[in-house]
């Protein structure tokens, strides 16, 4: 009896071992898959910064080319007059 149960003592400690090897791999394995991840992630990030900052670029050089939307420049806001009922109203084009 003392052989069976120390032979079942060996094959437990045998796969007991064996599962915190499987584990401590796994754990490693997931460690680099976050970092590669968080790489991906960063490099994604990275690109559309630029993408978006590349668009800003050009938006602005195109509000700089129509003449509008930078420092110093100020809409006027004209306020019509009174609406008496007799006048007719007439919609001249936007310059």
């Amino acid at each position: 009896m003392g052989n069976v149960m120390s032979a079942i003592r060996e094959e437990l400690e045998t796969q007991i071992s064996g599962l915190c090897a499987g584990q401590k791999e796994l754990e490693e394995r997931l460690d680099k898959q976050q970092k590669n991840d968080a790489s991906m992630v960063e490099q994604l990030a990275q690109k559309l910064r630029e993408k978006f900052e590349a668009e800003i670029k050009a938006v602005k050089a195109r509000s700089r080319r129509a003449g509008g939307g930078g420092p110093g420049v100020h809409t006027a806001t004209v306020k019509p007059p009174k609406f008496d009922g007799a006048t007719s109203w007439e919609v001249s084009p936007t310059v």
